[in-house]
């Protein structure tokens, strides 16, 4: 089994050293993984000491036409409140915030195609 841990984080450091990636949060049973790639004898840092900010990206469910948005960057939101309406086809799709935050970025403009699991908002949490 730590074999397979060992291979699985190998691929992962990789693939996040291709993409020029230097932090990744992954969701693990009972919390969250964190990594983090610095160069050779960079600072260390003790995971409870981290004061990063996570960044939730709120995405399109479908493909359809942003019909309304309801908020702006800056606006500081509660769990389930509705950020925008997607239309597909007659139906309006509620999008709502997954969680509390603040809305870091509006990704779409009304009246904008999206695509299935397109980015629409960024949410600071």
């Amino acid at each position: 089994m730590l074999s397979e841990v060992e291979n699985a984080l190998e691929h992962l450091v990789s693939a996040m050293r291709l993409n020029n990636i230097a932090f990744c949060e992954v969701p693990a049973a009972g919390g969250n993984l964190l990594l983090e790639l610095s160069s050779a004898g960079g600072q260390k840092y003790c995971a409870d000491t981290l004061d990063r900010e996570r960044v939730e990206e709120i995405l399109s469910p479908e493909m359809g036409v942003v019909d309304d948005i309801l908020v702006q960057e800056g606006t500081e939101v509660n769990s389930g409140q509705l950020l925008a309406f997607v239309r597909i086809g007659p139906i309006r799709v509620a999008i709502k915030a997954p969680e509390q935050g603040t809305v870091k970025s509006c990704l779409v403009q009304p009246h904008e195609v999206v695509g299935y699991h397109q980015a629409m908002f960024a949410l600071s949490v």
